[in-house]
């Protein structure tokens, strides 16, 4: 009789010892699938696209960092090479998608960024998808056809709150992606008479990401020292100045 007491509390304890090295819930390792959720929308007077002002990236030109509760980096590379049937242990991570560079500015240079965490379970697969927007702002000048006619040729400059010029000749009409801060333009005019004028730095604050920024050029009266410049809502006039030709 001892002996069968014995014997079971062996196998007790030797059922206890499996059940504890069994993993619980959650433990072990999952698989993650990502995909991204683009916004490709520009706020501006009406809604427009990144689309109006540079070709979109594929999804798949992206780049991915992925990082554990402990800010290791556990990938980095491109979309497309992350493989949905790399093992992860079980736990919290977050991932961050990003297309072109931050801080890189000008025509045909947007910048695109996301990020989100989730959890990984032991023996699943966890659906991820990253939301990715503009990240970076877009300025746009237009010239009334009053002021084309009066000026026959311009040149504006705009120079971001980074400290890089960006030229509007007469010529562009395309956009330039600049970082959400700040900027200011200047600029030269030519009359129909040869005169060539110039016109001092005007300040915009307040730069939103994702945000198209036109300024409107304009004649102030024909024949006066300034021009218009709207801005959104608000419509400032500026003084000209001459500037002395070298002959």
């Amino acid at each position: 009789m001892k002996e069968m007491k014995r014997t079971s509390i062996a196998l007790l304890l030797l059922f206890a010892a499996a059940c504890s090295k069994q993993p619980s819930n959650g433990d072990g390792s999952g698989f993650v699938s990502l995909s991204l959720s683009p916004d490709n929308q520009v706020a501006e007077i009406t809604k427009g696209n990144v689309s109006d002002y540079t070709a979109l990236p594929s999804t798949s030109d992206f780049n991915l960092v992925i990082k554990n509760s402990s800010s290791e980096q556990v990938f980095t590379g491109k979309v497309s090479e992350w493989n949905s049937g790399t093992p992860l242990t079980a736990g919290t991570y977050s991932v961050s998608a990003s297309y072109g560079e931050e801080g890189v500015e000008g025509f045909d240079k947007p910048y695109f960024a996301g990020n989100t965490s989730f959890e990984v379970v032991g023996g699943k697969t966890t659906n991820v998808s990253v939301p990715v927007a503009l990240a970076n702002a877009i300025v746009k000048v237009v010239r009334t056809e009053a002021f084309n006619n009066y000026y026959v040729d311009s040149n504006f400059k705009v120079t971001t709150g980074n400290g890089n010029v960006i030229n509007f000749p007469k010529t562009q009409t395309g956009g330039a992606f600049v970082d959400a801060y700040r900027f200011s333009v200047s600029g030269t005019v030519t009359s129909q008479s040869g005169r060539v004028s110039q016109f001092n730095a005007v300040d915009y604050n307040s730069v939103d990401a994702a945000t198209c920024y036109t300024l409107k050029f304009d004649v102030s009266n024909v024949g006066s020292t300034s021009i218009t410049i709207s801005f959104d809502d608000t419509t400032v006039e500026v003084p000209l100045s001459d500037i002395e030709l070298n002959e």
